[in-house]
């Protein structure tokens, strides 16, 4: 018979998914809203892959199917956002200390790589049980596969095999430029303008480099606003009373004017593609980048500043949790909505089934299936691999004492 009291004593599911998420590292040097707008940012992409799988069952040319295309085409602000929060964290923590180059990357590969191959080896044999078609497009088997598998898919002309890992081959690229740059620059030994114009100065020669090779995206300009946020951030004027109030006011505007903005700009999916020139995309295209670029790194500022009604709003639970499983939502949630979708074409013919409440009813469910397939990737990849090297036994689910890949204590083993 089991003991009552150990039964009390075993955590409840409830309490195992609050101590899972809690993440808070540094103590009051946490800032909540950080990962409150981390989780608004995954929120705006999981409507950019909403769209396709629920765009067949919608009214074509209808309201409803115009009104699912530019939300979508407006969900790419979260991949600007996490342009200028990485610009941020990355250019700030070397701002702040120096770091060896080893350990600062090993420390960056750490973080990504565990979770990012427990979603492509799946994803690589169900494209070889395909026949590999995307591997043999393009730049050929080999190119391809050795460019994905080192997260250059999106640097170099080669064809990811998960749709979102451009992004990540940016952030690669970022990791490995930046560190290079503090060093050869001796930017620790110069004012912050200056620091600024050479940073500004090699990236953008970088992204020029991108578009000579057709892989060029101006959106990568949103890594220079967080590096202007990290100066602000260690600069004397932010300690100004005046001046965080207004940053914190501009923010709030910004945050409800640019997605409305975005909006109104979007014409028939013209930023879905990001593979398309900007210069093809007219002046459009140049508006929204020009005012994302102003705004984006304001609304990141107002969160590193962690005042104010639009931080406070970041740093509700919710948001929070989002924004801690970010990686992870971000890697899996596109492949989730892909596979309901093909799901949902088979069980309903999308000819005969055609409706504009398609879009709201299927929205929660699907949202709802990314987030928990998102968490378990969280609990059991990403948290234990990449954010805790000794992972405690209450990080499990109640009455389980390890992962199976987890290392089994001397006195367990004997």
């Amino acid at each position: 018979m089991a003991d009552p009291a150990a039964t009390r004593s075993q955590p409840g599911m409830r309490s195992w998914i609050r101590h899972t998420l809690d993440t808070r590292r540094g103590g009051a040097a946490h800032v909540d809203a950080l990962d409150g707008i981390r989780g608004v940012a995954v929120a705006f992409v999981f409507f950019v892959h909403y769209h396709p799988w629920v765009a067949p069952f919608l009214p074509p040319g209808g309201a409803m199917d115009e009104f699912s295309a530019r939300v979508a085409d407006v969900g790419n602000i979260g991949v600007d956002l996490f342009f200028v929060l990485s610009g941020y964290l990355i250019y700030g923590g070397l701002l702040r200390r120096p770091q060896p180059f080893g350990s600062f990357m090993q420390r960056r590969l750490q973080r990504l790589y565990p979770t990012f191959f427990v979603v492509f080896v799946p994803v690589l044999l169900v494209e070889i049980a395909r026949g590999a078609p995307t591997l043999q497009s393009g730049a050929g088997l080999i190119p391809n596969l050795v460019g994905n598998v080192l997260l250059l898919a999106g640097f170099l002309p080669l064809d990811p095999l998960i749709v979102v890992a451009w992004t990540l081959s940016w952030e690669i690229v970022f990791y490995l430029l930046t560190p290079l740059v503090f060093r050869l620059g001796r930017l620790r030994e110069r004012r912050p303008s200056q620091r600024l114009l050479i940073v500004g100065v090699v990236w953008g020669a970088l992204s020029v480099s991108g578009a000579l090779r057709d892989v060029g995206n101006a959106r990568l300009i949103m890594f220079l606003g967080g590096v202007a946020v990290a100066e602000w951030a260690a600069s004397d004027s932010s300690t100004s009373p005046r001046v965080q109030q207004a940053v914190r006011r501009l923010a709030v505007a910004a945050a409800v004017i640019v997605p409305l903005a975005c909006f109104a700009l979007t014409y028939g999916g013209t930023f879905r593609d990001d593979d398309i020139d900007y210069g093809r995309q007219g002046w459009a295209a140049w508006v929204r980048i020009v005012l994302l670029l102003a705004a984006m790194p304001v609304i990141v500022a107002a969160m590193v500043d962690g005042r104010g009604a639009l931080a406070r709003l970041m740093a509700r639970r919710p948001l929070r949790w989002l924004g801690i499983i970010s990686y992870s939502y971000y890697l899996i949630h596109a492949l989730v909505i892909r596979f309901l979708g093909e799901i949902a074409q088979h069980a309903f013919a999308p000819a005969d089934h055609r409706a504009a409440v398609w879009w709201v009813v299927a929205l929660v469910p699907t949202f709802a299936a990314t987030l928990i397939a998102s968490y378990l990737l969280f609990a059991a990849v990403e948290r234990p691999c990449s954010l805790d090297r000794d992972p405690p036994v209450t990080v499990l689910p109640p009455r389980i004492t390890r992962w199976p890949w987890q290392r089994r204590e001397p006195a367990e083993a004997s």
